[in-house]
């Protein structure tokens, strides 16, 4: 076949980075170091800019013409409250001592047919610490950062603009709603905790609700509690009996799902363990490293179970597992079970493939779900106003 025209990509600019001299991400196993980070002197650089650049090289369209490159993707340095920014715009550093605080602005982009969130702008203030030694119930509202040294005694309530830290436990009826971050080091125990970005906690929560803007992530168990998300959740621990667990984007499961929970998400579910008689719901993929009994799964993707599946329904685009036993597998495209065991009760394992039974039941297990959702969305409208 003869070549008869041909042409040249411009090559693209590339897109301003940023680094920073703080922690931005909160580590649930080593929040102190995170929380360390955050305190900043007068005169201390907390971000700086490299800039974006243009394209170096012309491309040619199949005529010959001359195809201009596209300048790489900026990002806006913005100072707020005790912070000030560069005369250049690269830089920004505190004006006074304090704890950094940093919001993120992003907004969908489509690059290369794959959408994401691009950064265009962020923001850093550095608001005064007050620092509070905890003998007794707090009822305190502040614009300052707070910082908790001891166990937040049972009926307090701190509602701070800016950020909140525990550096205990929150030992029953509190309530913190925060501005910025909600950082907890010990467990939080039948609590409320309201955060407009992150939820950080190094134990476990019991009969407690976590309502976060951004992430959530904790660092041992999850019981009895509700936590609903706009972004990722990490969960290092299990989620136990009768938890109800929302997010927008990835939920990761380190240990087990036990009975009468409740998962749902706009993006994958990952679980290390196992899944017992819970309830899993996925606009994209479902992936179990142990085995899953009872209970529901439901993905538009794939459902990879690593183990077996016993006596579950499971409804996804593919169904992928190494054994199953008494269930009901209902795939839109195709089913890969190396083992069909038989079940003790005799009961038989099911499979259906096609769009009939795949549609049908994938609608009947959004019926079933639409009152979590629902919730999540009256949560997150009612607190952040969106």
């Amino acid at each position: 076949m003869a070549i008869v025209a041909t042409g040249i990509f411009p090559e693209s600019g590339k897109n301003a980075e940023l680094e920073f001299f703080v922690s931005t991400l909160p580590d649930p196993t080593n929040i102190e170091e995170f929380q360390n980070s955050l305190r900043v002197n007068s005169g201390k650089m907390i971000c700086k800019k490299n800039p974006k650049t243009a394209s170096s090289n012309r491309g040619t369209d199949l005529f010959g013409n001359h195809v201009e490159g596209v300048s790489g993707l900026d990002v806006e340095l913005e100072a707020g409250e005790g912070a000030m920014c560069s005369a250049q715009g690269l830089a920004i550093y505190a004006l006074r001592d304090g704890v950094a605080q940093i919001q993120t602005f992003t907004r969908p982009m489509v690059t290369a047919n794959v959408k994401k969130n691009f950064t265009y702008k962020v923001s850093v203030s550095v608001v005064p610490l007050r620092v509070i030694i905890s003998e007794e119930k707090i009822n305190l509202t502040t614009n300052d950062a707070v910082e908790i040294r001891g166990n937040l005694k049972p009926g307090s309530s701190i509602s701070s603009t800016s950020s909140i830290i525990i550096t205990g436990n929150i030992e029953g009826q509190g309530y913190l709603s925060s501005g910025n971050s909600i950082i907890v080091q010990g467990d939080v125990h039948d609590s409320n905790l309201v955060s407009q970005k992150d939820a950080s906690i190094r134990g476990s929560i019991i009969g407690t609700s976590i309502i976060s803007k951004e992430q959530a992530r904790i660092g041992g168990s999850i019981t009895k509690s509700r936590v609903f998300t706009d972004q990722a959740i990490d969960v290092r621990g299990n989620i136990d009996e009768r938890s109800i667990v929302i997010s927008a984007e990835t939920i990761a499961v380190a240990g087990n799902v036990d009975p009468s929970s409740h998962i749902e998400s706009h993006d994958n579910i990952m679980v290390n363990g196992n899944v017992g008689n819970a309830e899993l719901v996925s606009d994209k993929s479902i992936m179990v490293d142990g085995s899953i009994s009872g209970g529901s799964l439901s993905a538009k993707d794939q459902v990879v179970i690593s183990g077996s599946i016993v006596g579950t329904n499971v409804v996804a685009d593919v169904i992928i597992a190494e054994n199953a036993c008494g269930c009901k597998l209902i795939a839109n495209n195709s089913i890969r079970v190396k083992n069909i065991v038989e079940s003790p009760n005799e009961q038989p394992t099911e499979i259906n493939i096609g769009t009939a039974h795949f549609s049908a039941k994938r609608l009947e297990q959004n019926q079933l779900v639409i009152s979590h959702a629902e919730q999540s969305i009256n949560k997150l409208g009612q607190y952040f106003g969106s």
